[in-house]
C-alpha cells in the first residue's frame, strides 16, 4: 500500500503468516527511467505470544475421602471426570482489532470434548481420567496464523479415591 508521504516512497504491507517474505525494490531514475538497481531483504513476522490460561473448574472441586480427617475433603485445582472446566487464550501484544481474531481449539487424545472450538474461551469435559493436551491456533481475519498455544490438563477419576488421592498428591507437589 502506498504510504502517507506525498512522494509515495514509503509503503506498508501486512505479512499473512509466519513464513518469510522476500521484498524486492527496483529503483529507476525519475527522468528517463534508467535502471538504478535493486535490493532485496527477507522479512519474517514476529509471532504473537499465545498462552492458554489455567483451567477453571465449573462448580465445586472434586472430593476425596481423607482417612486422617475421617471424611470427604475438596481437592483444589483438580478436574474430575465428567466435570466441565473452562480455558481461555490470551494473545500478546494485543492486536489492534481483537474482534478480528479467529480461534481453532483441538485436544488429544480423544476423550475430552471442546464445546466452543471457535471462541477465545471454551468449556471442556473429559469422559475419562488422564492427561490431555489442549492446543489453540490463533489466526487473523485473512486466515494467517498468528501463533499457537498449548497446555496440558490432568483429569482425575473422582469415582476412584485411590486415583484421586494420587493425583491430588501430585498436584500438591506442583
Amino acid at each position: 500500500n502506498a504510504g502517507s508521504l506525498a512522494d509515495e516512497r514509503e509503503y506498508s504491507f501486512v505479512v499473512k503468516d509466519m513464513a518469510p517474505v522476500t521484498l524486492i525494490v527496483h529503483a529507476k531514475a525519475k527522468d528517463g527511467g534508467d535502471d538504478l538497481g535493486q535490493a532485496e531483504v527477507a522479512v519474517k513476522a514476529k509471532p504473537f505470544d499465545v498462552k492458554i490460561g489455567e483451567p477453571r473448574l465449573m462448580g465445586p472441586p472434586p472430593q476425596v475421602w481423607d482417612p486422617k480427617k475421617g471424611g470427604l475433603v475438596e481437592v483444589p485445582r483438580a478436574i474430575g471426570v465428567n466435570r466441565d472446566f473452562s480455558v481461555k487464550v490470551s494473545v500478546n501484544p494485543p492486536p489492534a482489532d481483537a474482534s478480528a481474531l479467529r480461534y481453532q481449539w483441538m485436544v488429544s487424545p480423544e476423550g475430552c470434548v471442546i464445546m466452543s472450538p471457535a471462541s477465545q474461551e471454551t468449556r471442556c469435559n473429559a469422559r475419562s481420567a488422564g492427561s490431555y493436551s489442549l492446543q489453540v491456533v490463533v489466526r487473523n481475519a485473512e486466515g494467517g496464523e498468528l501463533g499457537v498455544g498449548t497446555r496440558e490438563v490432568r483429569v482425575v477419576a473422582s469415582d476412584d479415591p485411590a486415583k484421586v488421592n494420587n493425583a491430588a498428591a501430585k498436584l500438591a507437589e506442583a
